[in-house]
This record gives C-alpha cells, structure tokens and sequence, in this order.
C-alpha cells in the first residue's frame, strides 16, 4: 500500500509538471487528459498543481475554451 502511494505521488508530480508546461506553451490539456495518462485522481493533481505554483509563485491565465478550440482545428 504504501509503494502505491509513492508511485501515485510521482505520477501526481509528473502530471502538474506537463499541465502546468502546456498551459505555459499555449498547448493546455485538461485535467482528464492529464489523469487518464499520468493516473491518480483530479483532486490530488490539482492539490499538486496549486502547491507547485504557489512555491514558483507564479500567475498563470485561465485556461478558457477558447484555448481547447485551438486544440480541434
């Protein structure tokens, strides 16, 4: 149980890593998108991603659906 929970945390990790990345590169992917690869839950990755930007302090936009739209085209 607990070596499922430290391959959790690094996929949790992992995963804010690539959202945060793509929202920074104009590429932003969902929170579903980024679970259903790196695995966990959305809770514990945007629990991840809030703590990574807090430590960076850094202000991101909001991710809007016209940023996905770019996405389908």
């Amino acid at each position: 149980e607990g070596a499922e929970l430290a391959v959790s945390m690094y996929a949790c990790q992992a995963g804010s890593c690539v959202y945060i990345a793509g929202k920074e590169e104009g590429v932003p992917r969902s929170f579903n998108e980024i679970v259903a690869v790196a695995g966990g839950s959305k809770k514990a990755l945007g629990q991840c991603v809030n703590l990574i930007m807090r430590s960076f302090e850094s202000n991101f936009q909001l991710v809007t659906s016209e940023d996905f739209m770019s996405l389908l085209w």
